[in-house]
């Protein structure tokens, strides 16, 4: 899958309004617990100075790793994080400023150089 189907993918996960949908989700893109997948969600929370954006994608990352890790569904994994109260705030919607993504940045970044930041985000 290239880096810019695990961005739209990724974004859809944040987006989804329930548990129910961020699990559909996560089992018809299993490259969500991938290390691109994290790769390209640390880039894109570099982009945002909103600390609501930032708790919103980190808490969305940190649920992906801990499925991936411990090998349980997006439920198990959100409880798991509000009883060590990492990422405890509400799911709001991600802000609209995350859609606009240049694609050639996904393509550039994914390919020779991984560790190459995602540019083209437009910043809060």
């Amino acid at each position: 899958m290239n880096p810019e189907q695990i961005y739209d993918a990724l974004v859809a996960f944040i987006q989804a309004d329930d548990f129910a949908q961020k699990q559909a989700l996560l089992d018809q893109h299993p490259e969500l617990l991938t290390e691109a997948a994290q790769e390209i969600g640390k880039a894109l929370l570099q982009q945002f100075d909103d600390e609501d954006a930032k708790q919103l994608i980190t808490k969305h990352l940190l649920i992906l790793q801990t499925c991936h890790e411990h090998d349980v569904n997006v439920e198990s994994a959100f409880e798991a994080l509000q009883q060590t109260n990492v990422g405890a705030s509400g799911n709001s919607p991600l802000p609209n400023e995350l859609m606009p993504l240049s694609k050639n940045s996904l393509s550039q970044t994914h390919g020779a150089n991984q560790n190459k930041s995602l540019n083209k985000i437009p910043s809060c």
